[in-house]
């Protein structure tokens, strides 16, 4: 059980003072427990033994203090004080697991948000390394981790110490029957840890894995489903999904039945040793009202001790099974950790100013474990306000260039300035005056108006602007048609849109900000010649107001921009008008007749 001192990093000194204080509360009701089961003796010696006040000291001090005035109103006044007891108790206990349930409630929020919240501010390239079922299956895992490591750790410890009372109970009524028992008990759950707990380590790491698995087949199976359907790939997809998802189920039913097998064994072994025990003291000669006291007292014992026991093998046996998920949890939190720790130190309230020109100073950028550096020693100028293209074959790394221009990937080696100033040192603020639309337009499901107004509180959206964007983008007049028009909900990922909608939507998207830098990638690769020539017509009117940066396959989406830059194979290959490249550059000639 050495891995769960690595359970505790998840907590705060607020949480750890929590926890002290939960197992005070668990002391007090194992004490109540007990209490409750020791009030059950003097209730026997009342109705078995002739002269219970002589044989139990409590009940003598109780009668001497109150002085009932027969021996049954006595008895009906205690028997009435043990069954407020036993409300109270119960109560009490009710309570507890209130506290402790809500406990496990309120830490698996704050662990899944700070983790949620770690990987929102991650920056790109950890992004491009990790896939996103596994980041879900990890959040997921939180839950997870509260149910299968603190909520057993609680129960252990309740249970415990519980059990530890009732053994001092049982053995100051009898003491050698009672370490018999703790004997049997004790070497039952040895011999039970040792042979289970490889078992239900290595099971709880398959069920990690393959619950990854599943929700990686999920989404990669709706995720391409148009692909899926056309190709009818059904069946491979529901395969995968069918293999894992057996193997996840099958790894935790085996853990369920391994937790849950110790008490078929302790229930019968309780019951014989209780029974043997009594039978052996009736053939000893012992008296029948002195054995009646004592089994009685060791039969409500063993019916709490049965259960007790049971629960403490549960708790084990699931820390054990949940160990391989908490440790997941635990390095991706301290990774989470790291940039949100940086992000508390970076400040936010100075603006970048972009007044003048933004600047790539023999700029290269290297992907991870790729051969060749994606961009090589690129320098280029853009002025403000200016109209620039980015072209070049498929690699060329003109995304690769935006995506270091919009401070998503720190270069290698070179600078990106603006106005002279590196972006990374205000990399908040410079990304706050951005306008990005990529290839692949991501809508969520919901309405357009709160896909234009991406992560804008509804109370705070400005329709006006809006529809501003909207007509920019040329698809006003399609939104106005709407029957709900703003409010018109598009589906996962825009499904009730046309592609050329979705983009169009998209644009508007980066258009409602009013961003200072516009950055269009590949995003009129969806439309049709027409649409694009209206749209390429709409953006043409922010020239002179915006910065504009266009890449393209297509050069004819580059044709009016004030500078063009060509690409290739990650090196800046030439750069001027449109017309001027077409004339001097024979690879950009034969790019552009291709």
């Amino acid at each position: 059980m050495a891995g769960l001192i690595k359970f505790f990093y998840l907590f705060d000194t607020r949480g750890k003072i929590t926890l002290c204080l939960l197992s005070i509360l668990i002391l007090i009701g194992s004490g109540l427990e007990l209490i409750g089961i020791g009030a059950v003796l003097p209730v026997v010696e009342m109705f078995s033994l002739p002269n219970p006040l002589e044989a139990n000291d409590l009940l003598k001090w109780l009668h001497e203090k109150f002085n009932p005035k027969s021996k049954n109103q006595f008895i009906a006044c205690f028997l009435i004080g043990v069954a407020c007891l036993y409300v109270f108790k119960n109560i009490y206990l009710l309570w507890l697991l209130s506290f402790q349930t809500k406990i496990v409630t309120n830490k698996s929020y704050l662990i899944a948000s700070r983790l949620f919240r770690g990987y929102l501010y991650n920056p790109y390239t950890f992004h491009l390394k990790h896939n996103s079922a596994v980041l879900l299956r990890n959040i997921n895992l939180v839950r997870e981790v509260m149910h299968l490591i603190l909520f057993p750790m609680m129960v252990f410890f309740s249970e415990a110490t519980l059990g530890l009372a009732v053994f001092v109970l049982l053995a100051w009524v009898d003491l050698l029957s009672t370490l018999v028992i703790l004997a049997v008990l004790a070497l039952l759950g040895g011999i039970y840890y040792l042979a289970t707990r490889k078992k239900l380590t290595t099971l709880g790491e398959l069920s990690k894995l393959h619950n990854g698995k599943t929700i990686q087949h999920v989404n990669q199976g709706l995720g391409s489903i148009k692909e899926v359907k056309i190709l009818g790939q059904e069946l491979f997809f529901d395969t995968l999904f069918s293999k894992h998802l057996f193997k996840f189920l099958h790894s935790n039913r085996r853990y369920q039945i391994i937790s849950q097998s110790f008490r078929f064994f302790i229930e019968s072994l309780m019951v014989i040793l209780v029974f043997g025990g009594m039978s052996f003291f009736l053939i000893s000669g012992e008296d029948i009202n002195n054995i009646l006291v004592i089994f009685t007292v060791f039969a409500v014992g063993i019916v709490r001790l049965v259960p007790c026991a049971n629960r403490i093998t549960w708790a084990i046996a699931t820390i054990r099974f949940g160990i391989p998920s908490m440790e997941e949890v635990v390095a991706q939190i301290k990774i989470s950790e790291n940039i949100l720790a940086n992000l508390r130190d970076e400040k936010f309230s100075k603006k970048m100013k972009f007044e003048d020109r933004i600047e790539l100073k023999s700029v290269t950028y290297l992907y991870e474990n790729a051969p060749n550096p994606s961009c090589e020693s690129v320098s280029l100028s853009i002025s403000k306000n200016s109209c620039v293209g980015l072209v070049g074959s498929t690699g060329a790394g003109k995304t690769t260039l935006s995506n270091l221009l919009t401070g998503l990937l720190n270069p290698l080696k070179g600078e990106v300035l603006v106005d002279g100033q590196n972006i990374q040192s205000e990399l908040r603020s410079w990304q706050q005056q951005i306008g990005y639309v990529p290839q692949s337009i991501y809508l969520m499901d919901d309405t357009i108006k709160g896909n234009v107004a991406f992560g804008v509180n509804y109370e705070n959206v400005k329709e006006n602007k809006i529809w501003e964007a909207l007509k920019l983008a040329q698809v006003d007049d399609f939104v106005r048609d709407l029957p709900n028009q703003l409010g018109t909900v598009v589906g996962e990922n825009g499904v009730r849109l046309s592609g050329g909608q979705r983009q169009r939507i998209g644009i508007a998207r980066a258009l409602y900000r009013d961003p200072q830098l516009l950055v269009l990638d590949e995003a009129t690769a969806a439309l049709d010649n027409e649409t694009e020539r209206a749209l390429m017509d709409a953006i043409e009117t922010l020239s002179g107001k915006k910065t504009i940066i266009l890449i393209a396959h297509r050069l004819t989406t580059v044709k009016r921009c004030d500078v063009v830059f060509y690409l290739d194979n990650g090196q800046l290959i030439d750069s001027g008008t449109h017309e001027s490249l077409l004339r001097e550059n024979a690879d950009f000639r034969k790019m552009a007749q291709a």
